[in-house]
């Protein structure tokens, strides 16, 4: 009896380990913002454009600030093994939280990504912040989503994301803030 029970999981561990058992990322024009997360990892043919692919709606959720400034400085540090870039900014336009016009902020984002800048001083963004976890020095920032697609660009009233080209107006922003 012990013996075809083996069998059979032998047998069903060949099947998978031939057929293989992850799912593929869903064709680019199939998926919608509103339908991906910033957790969506589905396979090893990961791209980076969905994991991620940052929601307005969780973005504000996830904030305890978000506000506009300029980048006066950016460099990169390594912390107990890990790599980040450190970006001090100066803060243009609060939109939600206790940071004020003027302020210079210290914002710690993961510097994972190869083949992507990471942004740059005198670059200019609308970012989505929480207080810096355990690893990173006291009284600093970090962005919400760990890394720099939590970054927008602005033009007029309209802001792009920095990593994905994702698209969102004022007054969504407004709007989802209000929701907080």
């Amino acid at each position: 009896m012990m013996k075809k029970y083996t069998c059979v999981l032998l047998a069903a561990m060949l099947a998978l380990s031939l057929c293989g058992c992850s799912r593929d990322l869903p064709a680019e024009d199939s998926v919608t913002a509103a339908e991906t997360t910033a957790t969506t990892l589905v396979s090893h043919y990961l791209r980076a454009e969905y994991l991620y692919r940052p929601v307005l709606s969780e973005l504000c959720e996830h904030s305890a600030y978000v506000a506009e400034g300029t980048i006066q400085t950016a460099e990169i540090t390594v912390i107990k093994g890990i790599t980040f870039d450190v970006l001090e900014i100066s803060i243009t336009e609060s939109h939600y939280g206790d940071l004020a016009e003027g302020d210079v902020i210290t914002v710690y984002t993961n510097h994972g990504l190869e083949d992507f800048p990471a942004p740059a001083a005198g670059e200019s963004y609308l970012c989505f912040l929480n207080d810096a976890g355990d690893i990173c020095p006291e009284g600093t920032y970090e962005a919400v989503m760990g890394h720099a697609c939590s970054f927008f660009v602005r033009s007029e009233e309209t802001y792009t994301n920095y990593f994905t080209a994702e698209v969102f107006q004022r007054t969504e922003l407004e709007a989802a803030l209000l929701h907080k």
